[in-house]
């Protein structure tokens, strides 16, 4: 049976661009992929380069594209938060979404139940560099000369 291709949108130039386009690259169902970022000179970078196929520097015209079905949230806690706030309920077939939901539990709460009977499929990621713990390790690496760390 063949898959069907679906479009994919990315919110995010850091984690996004070195996670999840470098992920969807690796996904032979995936055709379009679209980025929003505030970051202009590195979106058009991935456009330049053909990493992405459009790019938006706006937000509100992002999540009008119809035609993406993966939603891809790949930013600060209080962005994701504004994005999930705005978007309708059964807007995208597919969500993926960066843990810390939000940064209050009010708007976890308010998220949890506008989401909560959801009929697409959501997967959310942790990141774990936002951690105190993995923050102090980078501070105490900062100061050393060692010339590469690998996490997995």
């Amino acid at each position: 049976m063949k898959k069907n291709k679906i479009n994919a949108g990315v919110v995010g130039t850091g984690y996004g661009k070195y996670v999840i386009l470098e992920a969807l690259k690796q996904l032979s169902y995936v055709n379009e992929k679209v980025i929003y970022g505030r970051n202009k000179l590195e979106i058009k970078k991935l456009r330049n380069n053909k990493i992405v196929d459009k790019v938006y520097f706006s937000l509100k015209n992002f999540l009008k594209n119809k035609k993406i079905s993966l939603l891809c949230l790949a930013t600060i806690p209080t962005k994701q938060y504004q994005v999930l706030k705005i978007i309708k309920k059964n807007q995208f077939n597919y969500m993926f979404l960066e843990k810390p939901l939000t940064n209050r539990l009010k708007h976890s709460e308010e998220i949890y139940k506008k989401f909560k009977n959801l009929k697409s499929k959501i997967a959310i990621d942790f990141i774990f560099l936002g951690l105190k713990p993995f923050l102090d390790f980078h501070k105490l690496i900062k100061k050393q000369k060692i010339l590469n760390v690998k996490i997995k």
